[in-house]
């Protein structure tokens, strides 16, 4: 076990194990950029409508017979009133209350907020717009500490906070080159994260977005080290049938001869 544990290592440096090098406290990073949730195909959005008027609010945050609405109206731990939920339909839209049809995806969620406050007006003094997306979930491959889906309750989250909830990469996992999926107008675009540089929070994936997928690749030296153990296996089970096949072979030999 330990000539195997220092083969799987004896390849990767201290180095490829360093996040951020080349940062500095002294200097701060201006040029992360913005997280502003862009809404897609699928996306559960919980939409809550308030105003100074409560009457006048009621008909956005209740129950209208769409098919897209999925919930009833809801009571906040105060009493207040909250709005449904809303799948984005296929073609881009939701059926809202008393205003019909919505084009949501390809919108952020300040957009959609003005879109929507903007014909609130019509009928609500100051409207004000609540709105979350309700399965916000992101899944961690490969080289992490335990992989699988995680949900996100707040909407936003870090490549480096999901590395950190699905227990850091491994030492055997490669740093210098993650791989983030990300489905862009309905196909999957890749992105290539250096986890060794400064320069993970300029990255265009720095903030993740629902559904992304994360895959850590491991070092070249663990997959082939992966790839000699299983070929090792399999060429030690077919000596073992070959030695079982001619013990049988001689004792058979041996029984005729007595014979």
């Amino acid at each position: 076990m330990l000539i195997v544990t220092l083969s799987l290592t004896s390849c990767i440096y201290t180095k490829d194990l360093i996040y951020f090098q080349g940062y500095s406290n002294s200097k701060s990073s201006d040029s992360i950029p913005a997280y502003i949730p862009i809404y897609c195909v699928n996306d559960l959005l919980a939409i809550t409508i308030s105003g100074a008027d409560e009457l006048a609010v009621q008909p956005f945050n209740k129950m209208s017979g769409s098919s897209s609405l999925v919930t009833d109206e809801k009571k906040d731990s105060n009493g207040a009133t909250n709005g449904g939920e809303y799948l984005i339909d296929e073609t881009g839209m939701i059926d809202f209350p008393v205003l019909g049809k919505l084009k949501i995806a390809g919108l952020n969620r300040r957009e959609f907020e003005n879109l929507l406050i903007g014909k609130l007006k019509e009928y609500i003094v100051d409207p004000t717009v609540d709105v979350r997306i309700k399965n916000f979930k992101i899944t961690l491959l490969g080289e992490v500490g335990h992989s699988g889906t995680i949900s996100i309750a707040d909407n936003r989250i870090t490549l480096l906070q999901a590395i950190s909830l699905a227990g850091d990469l491994k030492v055997t996992g490669l740093r210098y080159n993650v791989l983030v999926i990300r489905q862009i107008d309905g196909k999957p675009v890749e992105f290539r994260v250096n986890l060794t540089s400064k320069e993970v929070f300029n990255s265009p994936v720095y903030y993740l977005r629902q559904n992304d997928i994360v895959y850590i690749e491991p070092h070249k030296g663990v997959a082939m080290n992966a790839t000699n153990n299983n070929t090792s296996i399999i060429r030690s089970n077919i000596g073992l049938v070959t030695s079982i096949l001619s013990l049988g072979l001689t004792l058979l030999v041996l029984f005729n001869i007595k014979k």
